[in-house]
């Protein structure tokens, strides 16, 4: 057949391994600095160098997949923001400094996902290894989190950055006790929600709830799935209508020592539940404004308020103008939503595209960058790439 590409078999098992090294490291670097760390005052270029070396290998390998499947529209990506952050830097528009700073970061920490989830085939190769990822990283999140309290002194445990990272992690663990209800399943998944609770950041817990609300209603037999969503109805009542005892009781219990955990402090007490957002989101509108059809380049909104956003739709406008900007949040909505559709019917494919969609869309419609959000760029690769035709038993691309 003229245009397919018949792939070896240990093509799928080396992209599935890839897979599972970037769901693990992230928990797992942040183990390794704190180890580092605690042992050296200053931080030295080498407590990270592991992962450099990994992600190169991550570029190298998944690109060699993705040339062997003759899938060259990949590289089309790189060429057109290596085309945006030098318009950026070269006609200095606002965010040129910003281009220039995070040029390296980009292209070989974040836009590398892309290749790897363009290359992401063999579901039932890539389930065994990222359950197992999943068990290392939420061991590594346990290690750093005794790390992190017995070196903190007073103040917050608000772990942002370390939860967004092992949270994943935690999805996938959910899904295998929910697949298959086994003692130790249900071991692993409570130590990840455990964590999370005790790094204290309100997204990921947000996210994690969604998660486990969906997975009960999924996993539920047709017939008894309106018993099920009346009990999570009246169970949400009750924690409604009770919330401030509830809030009160996690606080004390997830703070440790000294520190006060940060996310239900808020919650009870604070009364802009966006933290100050939405004052974010007028400065940025004002200034996206000034050149709405063109935008200001990518980082454009960094020299205003010296970050990122916070809202996706309203940084893509920012960066293209507002017609190259809705194109592509529209775009990638769209994706998602097709490809769910797509996979349905196969529970692991399904539930590890929405673990990516929570980690790497859901949460950048309130926290975050598309610029920094690796997630974003994995869960883009999988939901536009080549379909896979299975021909006499054999995948052809």
């Amino acid at each position: 057949m003229k245009g397919v590409v018949i792939i070896p078999q240990d093509d799928d098992t080396r992209v599935s391994i890839l897979v599972g090294a970037l769901i693990a490291y992230q928990m797992v670097n942040w183990t390794v600095n704190s180890l580092v760390n605690r042992f050296i005052s200053v931080a030295v270029w080498w407590d990270s160098a592991f992962v450099l070396c990994m992600l190169l290998g991550v570029i190298l390998y998944s690109a060699r997949a993705i040339i062997r499947r003759q899938d060259s529209k990949t590289f089309l990506l790189y060429a057109f923001f290596v085309f945006c952050f030098a318009l950026s830097i070269f006609l200095n528009l606002p965010g040129a400094s910003y281009a220039k700073k995070n040029f390296f970061t980009f292209f070989f920490t974040v836009l590398s996902y892309y290749l790897v989830g363009r290359s992401i085939y063999d579901f039932n190769k890539l389930k065994p290894v990222v359950i197992i990822a999943s068990k290392v990283s939420v061991v590594s999140s346990i290690i750093w989190l005794v790390l992190y309290f017995s070196t903190s002194s007073n103040g917050w445990n608000n772990c942002m950055a370390v939860s967004y990272s092992v949270l994943p992690s935690i999805c996938i663990l959910g899904y295998a006790y929910f697949s298959n209800r086994k003692l130790i399943n249900i071991f692993w998944f409570i130590a990840g929600i455990l964590t999370i609770l005790f790094m204290g950041t309100r997204g990921p817990m947000i996210i994690l709830v969604i998660y486990i609300i969906f997975m009960f209603l999924y996993f539920s037999r047709s017939n008894y799935k309106f018993f099920v969503a009346s009990i999570l109805l009246i169970v949400g009542i009750l924690v409604y209508n009770n919330m401030n005892s509830i809030l009160s009781y996690l606080l004390k219990h997830f703070s440790v020592g000294e520190t006060t955990n940060a996310a239900f402090y808020k919650f009870l007490n604070s009364e802009d539940i966006t933290n100050g957002r939405i004052l974010i989101y007028e400065k940025v509108w004002a200034f996206c404004k000034e050149n709405i059809m063109l935008g200001h380049g990518v980082y454009g909104e960094w020299s205003i308020i010296g970050g990122y956003a916070h809202l996706m739709p309203l940084e893509m406008i920012t960066h293209y103008g507002i017609i190259l900007g809705s194109i592509f949040f529209v775009y990638i909505l769209i994706k998602n939503i097709k490809y769910l559709s797509a996979n349905k019917n196969n529970d692991f494919s399904y539930f590890f595209c929405l673990t990516i969609v929570g980690v790497g869309f859901f949460k950048l419609l309130f926290s975050g960058s598309y610029l920094q959000e690796s997630y974003f760029w994995l869960l883009l690769g999988m939901v536009s790439k080549k379909k896979c035709l299975v021909i006499n038993g054999e995948k052809k691309y």
